[in-house]
C-alpha cells in the first residue's frame, strides 16, 4: 500500500514538473508593447502543419484565438477580433512561427494563451506551450542610460498622470517617455493612471 502511494506521488511529481517545464509568465505595461515566444519541444524532422493559440472566451465558447498554416498562407489568421480586440495590434513574423508580438496592452490583454502544434503525416500528443500574460495597471520601465541623460518611461493607460519633481502634472494617455538630463530635473516622479494608482520613481 505504501508503495503504491509513493508511486502516485512520485507520478504526479513529474507531470507537474513536465507542465511546468511548458509554461511561464509573461510580464507587461499596460499600453507599451510585449514579446510572447512560445516554446514547444518540437520533433526533428517533422513538418510543422499549424500553429493554433488558444485564449480564454469564457465558457461553452471556442477558445481559438489565431492560426498560423505555413503551407497555406504567411499571414496570421485571427478569430473573433471584436472580443480578442487585437485588430492592428498583434505582430506575427513567419520566420518566428511560434512568436506573437503584442502592442499597445490592454487589461483584457491579460489571460492565459495556449499553443498547440501539429504536424504533417504524424499521429500523436500534439507539442504544447502555455504563457499567462501579467499586464501592470501602471509602471515605469528601469531607467536607461542615454548619453547624459536617463530615460525612462511612464505607462499608465488612458487618462494617466505623470507628477514632476517641480509639483507639475502633465498628461498621459498611454505612455510618456521622461528625459532627465539636468540637476534641476531630478528628483521624485509619480506614475499615476485614471483610478489614481501610482509608482514612484
Amino acid at each position: 500500500m505504501l508503495t503504491r502511494v509513493i508511486l502516485i506521488f512520485l507520478l504526479f511529481v513529474l507531470i507537474t514538473l513536465a507542465f511546468a517545464q511548458n509554461r511561464e509568465t509573461v510580464k507587461g505595461c499596460i499600453a507599451g508593447n510585449v514579446t510572447m515566444q512560445f516554446k514547444p519541444a518540437l520533433l526533428a524532422g517533422r513538418e510543422v502543419k499549424t500553429y493554433v493559440w488558444n485564449k480564454v472566451r469564457g465558457i461553452f465558447k471556442d477558445p481559438s484565438f489565431a492560426k498560423f498554416e505555413p503551407s497555406v498562407s504567411s499571414q496570421l489568421e485571427i478569430y473573433y477580433n471584436e472580443e480578442h480586440q487585437v485588430q492592428n495590434r498583434l505582430i506575427h513574423y513567419p520566420e518566428e512561427p511560434a512568436t506573437l508580438y503584442l502592442t499597445d496592452l490592454r487589461k483584457s490583454d491579460q489571460e492565459q494563451y495556449l499553443l498547440v502544434v501539429s504536424y504533417v503525416d504524424y499521429v500523436g500528443t500534439p507539442p504544447e506551450w502555455i504563457i499567462d500574460l501579467d499586464v501592470q495597471d501602471v509602471c515605469f520601465e528601469k531607467p536607461k542610460d542615454v548619453g547624459k541623460c536617463a530615460v525612462s518611461t511612464c505607462y499608465t493607460g488612458e487618462n494617466g498622470v505623470l507628477k514632476t519633481p517641480d509639483d507639475r502634472e502633465e498628461t498621459v494617455n498611454g505612455l510618456k517617455v521622461i528625459n532627465v538630463c539636468e540637476k534641476r530635473t531630478t528628483g521624485t516622479y509619480y506614475c499615476c493612471n485614471s483610478k489614481g494608482n501610482c509608482i514612484v520613481q
